[in-house]
């Protein structure tokens, strides 16, 4: 009776915390969610100027963007045109030297009339919280327009928030993601988004600082 009396308590213990923290789970995204949604942008007149849009990176193949980040570029450049955002701060993987985001997505916008000197190129944009805090501290910007999808953009303005940044998002078209890809995100994007929680707690460096 003993043993079961203590695996019963053990049962209702882990029960307990496995709940309290799918709790905590569902009132961070919610709150993540409704807070930032002010901030994100439909329509690019309505957005107010900044120094950059910061086009944060996804996958690229042979050095071809792809349509996720194509969306992204694409926005960004119509921020551009209008004249939201004098400048682009390009943040993706560089690690490798086969793999390049970065001088993907600066000759996407090269080849789409965009002077060189328009185009700032961070290597080393290993994540949304890397990207950001190195916009800041390396390019030492301190307002941005962030282009990205929909699910993207709560968590990164969020974080450009929480680092004191001026910000404000500009929602791309999602019609590159695929039935797969919209569920792997909406599976993924909840814990992501605790994780940016503990990230602006804890204010860890990037990976590498410097430019």
């Amino acid at each position: 009776m003993r043993i079961r009396l203590i695996i019963r308590r053990l049962i209702y213990t882990i029960t307990g915390i496995f709940l309290v923290l799918i709790l905590i789970l569902v009132f961070i995204n919610v709150w993540m969610v409704y807070t930032e949604q002010p901030l994100i942008y439909r329509n690019v007149d309505q957005i107010p100027e900044k120094q950059a849009v910061l086009v944060l990176g996804s996958s690229v193949y042979m050095n071809t963007v792809t349509p996720v980040l194509q969306e992204r570029l694409d926005q960004a450049l119509a921020v551009y045109h209008a004249k939201k955002a004098l400048k682009f701060i390009v943040s993706g993987d560089h690690g490798q030297k086969y793999y390049d985001e970065v001088n993907t997505m600066k000759k996407y916008l090269l080849d789409a009339g965009v002077p060189d000197s328009d185009i700032f190129m961070d290597h080393a944009g290993f994540s949304t919280y890397d990207s950001i805090y190195r916009a800041r501290n390396v390019f030492g910007a301190s307002s941005l327009v962030i282009a990205s999808q929909g699910f993207h953009l709560p968590r990164a303005l969020f974080i450009a928030k929480a680092l004191g940044l001026d910000v404000v998002g500009i929602i791309t078209d999602e019609g590159s993601l695929s039935a797969s890809v919209r569920l792997w995100n909406a599976f993924r994007e909840p814990f992501a988004r605790v994780k940016a929680v503990i990230d602006v707690f804890l204010l860890p460096n990037p990976s590498q600082l410097a430019n």
